[in-house]
């Protein structure tokens, strides 16, 4: 029979966060998807009647879609480039508001002006 686990602590079962990815590593798989979807919508309806008359044959019309799927490929990593990098300045302005309101209330707490000690306020002269 299997031997059981160790139960595990209420903290460890909370997922850790890795490191943040790069922007733009893992959208050029997606681009790809992206770029071949565009190409089958857009360009598979007027290649197919070309094919189907004889005026195109096959391998030239799968070079094609090939091409412009390249090229759609790479036109939607560059914007899947740009949203990822529109997302890490968006968390980076959040990060760094809870830190200016964090010293903000660090600053709030602290008093503003140094008040001299009972004993010397006695002993001022009267203006």
């Amino acid at each position: 029979m299997g031997k059981k686990k160790p139960s595990k602590p209420a903290e460890a079962e909370e997922k850790p966060q890795g490191p943040r990815k790069p922007p733009g590593a893992a959208s050029s798989g997606t681009a790809l998807r992206i770029g071949i979807v565009i190409t089958l919508i857009a360009l598979g309806p007027q290649l197919m009647p070309l094919v189907n008359a004889g005026t195109m044959d096959v391998s030239t019309a799968v070079i094609r879609a090939a091409l412009v799927s390249i090229g759609c490929g790479i036109g939607a990593f560059y914007i899947l480039r740009l949203i990822d990098d529109y997302r890490a300045q968006i968390e980076r302005d959040r990060r760094v508001q809870e830190t200016l309101q964090a010293i903000q209330e660090i600053l709030q707490d602290r008093p503003t002006a140094i008040e001299p000690p009972p004993s010397q306020q006695e002993h001022q002269p009267p203006e």
